[in-house]
């Protein structure tokens, strides 16, 4: 058949639903994050804590195995708030490590090729793309973060009887509410970084400057004034103070839960801004 006798037809197969097509910016993007044999080593690490968690539980429940040690169980960690909120703080620094190698390459690469005409000349918004990127970063660190936690939760409850749980109902809340604090604070930091920064490794130190000098700031506002106010700059302790909230313990924090809350939207809402100032077709070059 001749070229010129080929008609146009229209693709007529199965579409993919409109709710799930940022999702194939994640299926790609995370197969080739692995490809960092750094970063799978920073991976691997984020899983000691939690593996060493649940040794401590299983412990704390098997008395035979505890006369093999020779442990008694008084020297071992008390499995309370303290012990589970520990573990999200500490699991907290591990994701921010993991956002350093992933967050800041995410859209800088798009941006520098031009590659964000050839995705939104599709049916995909501006939001489904900031949806996907945002999906890289947060799958990572749920890995990491809430789904270990809930694991050890269960074991705990599963070893101490359901009584338990049903004591400690703000140990799930502060472990899965706290960790997703987390999640969207490093994910909107890092694409905004990565949407302003088109190279890696400025935008990493970046990203490290933005979570590391407000610690400092903060501090020499505290003491020049007198107060614990200045913490309200800092992301570490506005999220340490929710996190403590979340768990009703009575850990001391600088600045009271609200005003920490307060202060994350407004960093949230000024990532989002920046995102929805660079994530566009086409840029103008005056």
């Amino acid at each position: 058949m001749a070229v010129y006798e080929h008609a146009y037809s229209p693709y007529t197969g199965p579409l993919t639903p409109r709710w799930s097509r940022f999702a194939i910016i994640p299926r790609h993007a995370i197969r080739d994050v692995f490809r960092s044999k750094l970063l799978m080593v920073v991976f691997a690490v984020s899983f000691v804590y939690p593996l060493v968690a649940a040794i401590l539980i299983y412990l704390h429940h098997n008395a035979n195995a505890l006369s093999i040690l020779e442990l008694p169980i008084k020297e071992l960690l008390p499995i309370d708030t303290a012990f589970f909120r520990n573990y999200v703080w500490t699991q907290a620094k591990f994701g921010f490590l993991i956002t350093l190698f992933v967050g800041p390459t995410l859209i800088s690469g798009d941006l520098a090729n031009n590659g964000l005409p050839l995705y939104l000349a599709r049916p995909f918004t501006r939001l489904e793309y900031v949806a996907g990127k945002l999906t890289v970063v947060a799958a990572l660190l749920s890995a990491v973060t809430w789904i270990p936690g809930l694991l050890l939760i269960g074991l705990q409850s599963y070893l101490e009887g359901g009584s338990w749980l049903a004591h400690h109902l703000p140990i799930v809340l502060g472990v899965f509410a706290g960790s997703w604090m987390w999640i969207l604070v490093l994910s909107m930091l890092s694409l905004a970084v990565s949407a302003f920064v088109k190279w890696a490794m400025a935008a990493r130190a970046a990203l490290f400057g933005i979570m590391i000098v407000p610690s400092a700031l903060a501090a020499v506002i505290n003491q020049l004034f007198q107060t614990r106010w200045g913490s309200i700059v800092d992301p570490n302790s506005c999220l340490y103070s929710i996190l403590v909230a979340l768990f009703g313990s009575d850990a001391r924090v600088d600045i009271p839960a609200a005003a920490a809350f307060v202060s994350i939207v407004l960093l949230l809402t000024v990532c989002a801004g920046a995102l929805a100032l660079k994530i566009k077709a086409y840029e103008v070059i005056r």
